[in-house]
């Protein structure tokens, strides 16, 4: 059996760490590229169109993001680091939007779909990495 060093294993959660940071970044920085206009939504509602309190989408968001950064610095395999690395950035930038301006900054739209932003696509690639 191979055992993994432990600054391997370090080296692999800083990596998941990285990798999170840099796409909560890329994420933010796609966001601002999309000032107030017609382009962009002010998305007040959770996930999938569903009508929540505002309340309930930040206790259970900062829920969520405890568990992907538990589960992130737990992660062993590659896949496993990547997936969560994509739901922590994901997750970390929609919730700060949510907790500074009250909604997620959204700006893609497509027909019989509700908006979405690279945030949700990030959390997307993230559950499908599973």
């Amino acid at each position: 059996r191979h055992t993994e060093s432990i600054e391997g294993k370090i080296k692999k959660r800083a990596s998941g760490i990285i990798i999170a940071g840099a796409l909560f970044c890329l994420d933010q920085s796609v966001k601002y590229s999309f000032p107030a206009s017609d382009r962009y939504y002010c998305n007040h509602d959770g996930p999938w169109g569903t009508v929540m309190h505002e309340e309930v989408l930040l206790s259970g968001g900062a829920l969520l993001l405890v568990a992907f950064g538990t589960f992130l610095l737990r992660a062993r395999g590659w896949r496993e680091i990547v997936a969560f690395a994509f739901l922590f950035g994901g997750g970390l930038s929609n919730f700060l939007d949510r907790a500074l301006y009250g909604c997620v900054r959204d700006f893609s739209v497509v027909s019989r779909f509700p908006a979405f932003n690279f945030a949700d696509v990030l959390l997307t690639l993230g559950a499908v990495f599973f």
